[in-house]
C-alpha cells in the first residue's frame, strides 16, 4: 500500500515538472513576441516616419510658414523674383500661377489693373492690391498695393514706416537725385499736412531698384481735401 502511494506521488510530481517545463518554454516563446510588439509600437510612434506622419509634419511646417507670411510686410527678394517670372505673361497664366480664381477679382476692375478682393497687411494696415498689366495686350508688368486715408497723422506714420522698411530690405533709395517732394525730405510731414488741409494735389515718392529688373516705388498722393492715397508699386523697370 505504501509502495503504491509512493508510485502515485512520483507520477504526480513528474506531471507537475512536465507542466512547469512546458509553461517555461511557452513563456520563452511568447516573450520575444511580446518584446517585438512593444518595440514596434515604440518605433512607430517615436522613430518610424510613415508617409502620413511625414505629410502631417510637412503640413505643420507649411502652416508655420503661412502664418509667418500672413504677418504681412513688403516683398522680399524671393517674392520679387516670383513676380519677375510672371512679367509679360497673360492674365490666365498669371492667375493660375498665383492660384487666384476669377471669383477673387474685384467686382469693378479698373483698366490696366486686375484688382483683387484679398488685402495685404503692410505696417499693420490692410492695403488693397492689384496686378498691373499693359492694357494693349493684357500682359503683366507689376504689382500694386494702395491705401486710401483721410487721417494726416496716420498717413505720415504709414509713409515713414514703409520708407524705413524699404530701406531695411532694399538699402538706400535710388530715386533720381535733385528731385523735389521726396518722402525722405525733412519737410514732408509739414508739407503733406498743409496739402491735406488745403486740398491741393501733391505727390511725394521714393524709388528702389530691386530684383533683376524691378522698380519699387513708395508714394503718397493728396487727391482732395483730407483725402490721400499711399501706393507701393513693384513694376518692370524700363
Amino acid at each position: 500500500m505504501i509502495l503504491r502511494n509512493h508510485t502515485g506521488l512520483s507520477r504526480f510530481l513528474g506531471l507537475c515538472a512536465t507542466l512547469c517545463l512546458f509553461a517555461v518554454l511557452l513563456g520563452c516563446q511568447q516573450a520575444p513576441a511580446g518584446s517585438a510588439g512593444s518595440s514596434d509600437s515604440t518605433g512607430s510612434s517615436d522613430s518610424i516616419q510613415t508617409p502620413e506622419s511625414t505629410a502631417g509634419a510637412a503640413s505643420s511646417g507649411s502652416t508655420g510658414s503661412a502664418n509667418t507670411a500672413d504677418t504681412g510686410g513688403l516683398p522680399d527678394s524671393g517674392r520679387i523674383a516670383a513676380l519677375e517670372a510672371l512679367y509679360g505673361q497673360g492674365k490666365e497664366a498669371v492667375l493660375e500661377a498665383l492660384e487666384v480664381t476669377e471669383d477673387a477679382e474685384a467686382q469693378r476692375p479698373v483698366r490696366g489693373m486686375w484688382s483683387l478682393q484679398d488685402t495685404a497687411a503692410l505696417q499693420g494696415v490692410d492695403f488693397s492690391q492689384a496686378l498691373l498689366y499693359n492694357a494693349a495686350d493684357e500682359t503683366l508688368y507689376g504689382l500694386r498695393y494702395w491705401y486710401r486715408t483721410d487721417d494726416p497723422d496716420q498717413t505720415v506714420q504709414l509713409a515713414q514706416g514703409l520708407l524705413e522698411e524699404s530701406r531695411e530690405l532694399y538699402g538706400e533709395p535710388t530715386t533720381y537725385p535733385g528731385l523735389s517732394n521726396l518722402l525722405s525730405d525733412d519737410t514732408f510731414a509739414d508739407d503733406f499736412a498743409a496739402a491735406m488741409a488745403g486740398g491741393s494735389m501733391a505727390d511725394w515718392k521714393e524709388e528702389w531698384a530691386v530684383g533683376e529688373n524691378t522698380l519699387c516705388t513708395v508714394s503718397v498722393s493728396v487727391i482732395g481735401p483730407d483725402t490721400a492715397t499711399i501706393f507701393v508699386d513693384y513694376s518692370l523697370a524700363v
